[in-house]
């Protein structure tokens, strides 16, 4: 019987053990914010989801492809170093761009890529709506 006392205080330990554990992870999911502080300095933090309706984007003025210089271009999605500059150098060599379209005759911009940041360009005058 002794030995029934012993595997039963065993399982009551652990049973508190997991009730404790259960609590202080509802407590974390009520407060929204869990910090831990890893090896090495690190810094983990889990946050409170906001919903998206609460969610704003920042207004992002468009990237005007006949001024801009590389480092701004390689803002815009699927350019890089390198096709940002070669952008600048062909509105170096032929000039400003007239169109959107344009831009296709730069090597690497295909339809595919200039319909993935049209929305994001501007060519600097007002366009006609």
């Amino acid at each position: 019987m002794e030995q029934n006392k012993k595997i039963g205080g065993a399982h009551i330990a652990l049973a508190l053990l997991t009730v404790v554990f259960l609590v202080s992870l509802a407590v974390l999911k009520l407060y929204g914010e869990a910090n831990v502080t890893a090896a090495e300095g690190y810094r983990v933090a889990a946050e409170r989801r906001v919903p998206a309706e609460q969610l704003t984007v920042p207004e992002r003025e468009p990237v005007n492809v006949n001024t801009a210089d590389a480092e701004e271009l390689e803002a815009l999605p699927g350019i890089g170093a390198v096709l940002a500059q070669r952008i600048v150098d062909y509105r170096a060599a032929h000039g400003a761009f007239a169109s959107e379209e344009q831009l296709m005759e730069v090597e690497g911009i295909g339809r595919a890529k200039l319909d993935g940041f049209r929305e994001l360009i501007t060519l600097g005058e007002e366009e006609a709506p």
